[in-house]
């Protein structure tokens, strides 16, 4: 159809599009723009003008899409239908908006930039799949840049982001609300990121709220994954300025029916295997290992790792704080009759577990951190079970003899361990000429409330530690004899040691400069109780032993220990070794920080004040 309109002599003039203005003065004759919107005053309308200057969001100021080459949505309607038409080296930008959709690179060399910014442009699978798929072939010259990755769902790995044979860049990514079936019976991890023989760069993403949820039920036995915000195996890995937070691994599953996967899995921020990686302006903040199952007759173990579990790999950490993460909780048996099954124990590392791997960290926080409570045994008529132990290494977690761990100017504060769990009560109903067991003793401490270590080397340069403590012992089980009948009280869980540092099993420890203040190690949990109203006698059980070594309890460790402050640790600095106080430049003095007021770490500031005895110390 041809339209007609009246120029400015009003005579009528050819108007191709319709929009009133006549096709030889309008900027865009081919399209409706009656607005003429030009941002970049070049002459060419805004519509017919894709690789000019677009106002965005309607704020009178022009966005720079000079190096456009394709643009969503204005010339394809999804993001997928511009990657397929996009040749090597293209810039596909997309405007701000949601788009529902699933996309794959297909192994090609472009770009794809979310113009608006992360908060204002989403691509949402709505639990069809992963969101973003990089097959064989992308190197770091393909980028993805400026996008909210949502809504991914996979039964496998990497719901969020999808990585494999392949090494692209990442860069200003929020990767949220991705996760992996809850009844998976086959998963590598990484609901947000899956990472395989990759060597990508991530800068300035935000990793929050990713994992795999509790199972509904056992009955097909699924697996708890690993590495809820991300997967890395086999791979080189550089992070910037990442934020990793919320996010979680899956917990076990236990019924009475099953013989299921009860253990949590470890890594909840992160999981890395066989690589190495390099953290730089990093945050791991909130994350959680796997929960242990609770069960009727059983119970399983709670993962390690919370903010990040490393096997058989090399990391280096610069500018880096953990803050607030946990290891999984030990799962308890609920109870139901006579029972085999204990209290299972938690996870270790509440920030980092270490599996035969090296880390290098300068720079550092690690702060609130803490490893889980252990579960509680069960309950039972005529016997009960002992209460789970509590994990190790409120902060860090060190095991494997080839392990190492270096920190370089580095705050370890109010971080600690868990409660041992409590052991179970015998006895559920009065009954005339049934004998009872004695109680069962409660579940230990957990200990290093900072650093934990059974093996390896670990060296220590101008690193505080303070404010940190162990959990205390479970509680004994306690018995309710029937009439004629004796049965005593189990005996308390031991509290934990080392509330600093705890290291056995051949470890060799280097401190230099190192200062311990206010550390604290576990109390003994309480003796089960004798209750007699169903006629029966007996004696309680006895406490658990009070935790030793508020700054260092170490076994079988070589210790190299100089120009190191204790003071004020309980119930007394070290156990283990001869106090090196007095010599080596060690001494014991109030180091005087600015401000440790109130309970909560982050509020603490840990610099010496003008006063400090410990200044040129």
């Amino acid at each position: 159809m041809i339209f007609f309109s009246f120029g400015p002599s009003g005579c009528p003039c050819r108007d191709k599009d319709g929009d009133g203005i006549c096709s030889d003065q309008d900027n865009c004759p081919s399209v409706d723009n009656p607005g003429q919107e030009d941002c970049d005053a070049d002459g060419a309308g805004d519509l017919c003008d894709p690789e000019g200057d677009i106002d965005i969001d309607d704020d009178g100021t022009c966005e720079n899409l000079g190096e456009c080459s394709l643009l969503v949505p204005d010339q394809f309607s999804s993001i997928q239908a511009a990657i397929d038409a996009a040749q090597e080296g293209d810039r596909i930008c997309v405007l701000p908006g949601t788009y529902r959709e699933r996309i794959d690179f297909h192994g090609k060399k472009i770009s794809l930039v979310g113009i608006g910014g992360p908060e204002a442009t989403v691509i949402d699978a709505r639990q069809s799949g992963s969101v973003v798929t990089f097959s064989p072939g992308e190197g770091p010259d393909t980028l993805l840049e400026g996008f909210t990755i949502t809504g991914g769902f996979s039964i496998f790995e990497g719901s969020g982001i999808w990585i494999k044979d392949a090494s692209p860049t990442l860069r200003n990514l929020i990767v949220k609300y991705n996760r992996i079936d809850e009844e998976s019976t086959f998963a590598y991890g990484g609901a947000g990121i899956y990472m395989e023989n990759s060597s990508s760069l991530l800068e300035d993403l935000v990793i929050e709220d990713n994992g795999q949820d509790p199972p509904y039920d056992c009955y097909y036995e699924p697996l708890a994954i690993p590495g809820g915000g991300m997967y890395i195996a086999n791979a080189s890995v550089h992070l910037r300025n990442v934020t990793i937070a919320e996010n979680f691994a899956g917990s076990g599953c236990a019924d009475f029916e099953t013989d299921a996967n009860p253990n949590g899995a470890n890594g909840g921020g992160i999981f890395m295997r066989n690589s190495t990686a390099t953290f730089e302006d990093v945050i791991f903040e909130g994350n959680r290992a796997g929960d242990g199952a609770t069960g009727i007759i059983e119970s399983g173990w709670g993962g390690s790792g919370g903010g990040l579990y490393l096997s058989y790999s090399n990391a280096i950490f610069q500018n880096v704080d953990f803050v607030g993460n946990r290891s999984g909780r030990g799962g308890s048996v609920l109870g139901d009759g006579n029972h085999t099954s204990s209290g299972s124990s938690a996870g270790h590392g509440g920030a980092i577990y270490v599996d035969h791997s090296t880390l290098q960290m300068e720079n550092v926080r690690f702060l609130g951190n803490r490893s889980a409570r252990g579960g509680d045994g069960g309950h039972g008529y005529t016997t009960a079970t002992f209460g789970g132990w509590a994990g190790n290494g409120g902060a860090i977690a060190v095991g494997g003899g080839t392990s190492s761990l270096s920190i370089t100017n580095g705050i370890l504060a109010g971080n600690w361990t868990g409660d041992g769990g409590n052991a179970g009560f015998v006895g559920m109903t009065c009954q005339d000429e049934v004998s009872v067991e004695d109680g069962q003793r409660g579940g230990k401490g957990g200990n290093g409330g900072a650093i934990f270590a059974t093996g390896g080397e670990i060296t220590l340069t101008n690193v505080t530690f303070h404010g940190n403590r162990c959990g205390k012992g479970g509680k004994g089980g306690t018995v309710q004899p029937s009439a004629g009948h004796v049965a005593n009280g189990g005996a308390g869980g031991n509290g934990g040691s080392g509330a600093a540092i705890y290291s056995t099993a051949a470890v060799t420890l280097h401190l230099l400069n190192v200062t311990f203040s206010n550390n604290t190690a576990g109390a003994g949990g309480p003796p089960g109780e004798v209750n007699q109203e169903c006629g029966g006698t007996g004696s309680p059980g006895t406490p658990g032993n009070e935790g030793e070594g508020g700054a260092l309890r170490v076994a079988n460790t070589t210790a190299e220990i100089r120009y190191t402050n204790a003071w004020m640790n309980e119930p007394q600095n070290y156990v283990g070794l001869d106090d090196p106080t007095g010599t080596e430049g060690n001494i014991s003095v109030d180091p005087e920080f600015v401000d440790i007021s109130g309970t909560d770490p982050l509020s603490w500031d840990l610099h010496l004040s003008e006063t400090s005895p410990l200044i040129d110390a």
